[in-house]
């Protein structure tokens, strides 16, 4: 009989699939500010990772900045201090510059534009993030860009008279600003609030949802009613980790990811408009745009998304990019 035990007890163990002696561990950050919808979305997918690994996986979530901001990230990430990120365009171009193909001012209108660009464009990009050791999870977006100041704004001379935040460490995006004769302060993202604070900016650049998420509109309480751009952003992980999980984890892991991306776009795009009329409860004051002060923000979005595109995104997938946009276009009414 005792024979017989030990013979069951060597096929249960044979049959069943080895646990690590102690979980792995995965450290993603993200600029995302803690009980952000953003970070609320990256802690049930954590969640989920870890169960599809059965105890062998532990996720620990960095949000808000607390390990720098986005250029600070992918740094960390290209020497192995972090494992996974979630970033918007700003730390993506510094992995991938032709990203910048979804953020030239402007050029795209709406997000089933973004949409449409994004799942033909998105494989071709993602196949350059793993030629530079990195694998594309899933694709987000943090809403609209918009301008913030602590004063009027509604031309862009009027931008011109005030300091303006931009992000640093990315020298090719400050020159398009200074040719378009911009006052501007790089500073990284994580000195904006402090910035505001002291005088050091007055006006900066992000969507309506981070600006409120980070209460930075409190001391810059006016916002032009004008698309920029889209702020896409994505979820990361170093391809070496990826590959030493096992294919079957793979495909758990790549699943939660997904329905993730779809949670972030959804959301953003469901509480943007929400996030504006908190902000006018609580001080904004939101400008209008008209048609001549219209034209002007399109001469300059012109200027300066010439001035990223030539550096950036190839003539091809320029090209490539309003070609489909225009495809679209031809299929759906435009807004006004």
């Amino acid at each position: 009989m005792m024979r017989s035990i030990l013979l069951a007890l060597g096929l249960i163990t044979f049959l069943s699939p080895a646990l690590p002696a102690h979980a792995e561990t995965i450290k993603l950050a993200t600029m995302a500010p803690r009980g952000s919808p953003w970070h609320e979305i990256l802690l049930d997918m954590a969640a989920e990772w870890e169960a599809a690994a059965a105890g062998g996986l532990k996720v620990r979530i960095y949000p808000g900045g607390v390990l720098g901001d986005e250029p600070d990230l992918m740094r960390k990430m290209a020497i192995g201090q972090i494992d996974a990120a979630m970033v918007t365009s700003t730390g993506l171009t510094q992995l991938v510059p032709e990203v910048w193909v979804f953020a030239l001012p402007m050029m795209i209108r709406t997000y089933e534009e973004l949409d449409y660009l994004r799942d033909r464009i998105g494989p071709d990009l993602k196949a350059r993030f793993r030629e530079q050791g990195f694998v594309v999870l899933n694709w987000g977006e943090a809403g609209w860009v918009r301008f913030f100041s602590n004063r009027r704004v509604e031309t862009p001379d009027d931008l011109r008279r005030l300091k303006l935040f931009v992000w640093a460490g990315d020298p090719v995006l400050e020159d398009a600003w200074r040719k378009e004769a911009f006052d501007i302060v790089p500073l990284p993202a994580t000195e904006l609030f402090s910035a505001l604070q002291s005088g050091m900016v007055d006006a900066y650049s992000t969507t309506a949802v981070a600006s409120l998420s980070f209460q930075w509109f409190g001391m810059a309480p006016f916002m032009v009613d004008l698309n920029w751009a889209p702020l896409v952003g994505a979820t990361i992980i170093r391809l070496d980790r990826w590959q030493a999980f096992p294919e079957a984890l793979q495909h758990k892991i790549q699943a939660a990811a997904e329905k993730a991306g779809r949670r972030f776009r959804e959301r953003t795009r469901s509480f943007e408009a929400e996030a504006v009329k908190v902000m006018q409860a609580n001080g904004l004051t939101v400008t209008g745009v008209p048609p001549e002060a219209y034209a002007q923000w399109e001469m300059g979005a012109r200027g300066a998304g010439e001035i990223i595109r030539s550096r950036f995104v190839s003539q091809h997938l320029a090209e490539r990019a309003r070609r489909l946009l225009t495809e679209y276009r031809a299929g759906h009414a435009q807004p006004g």
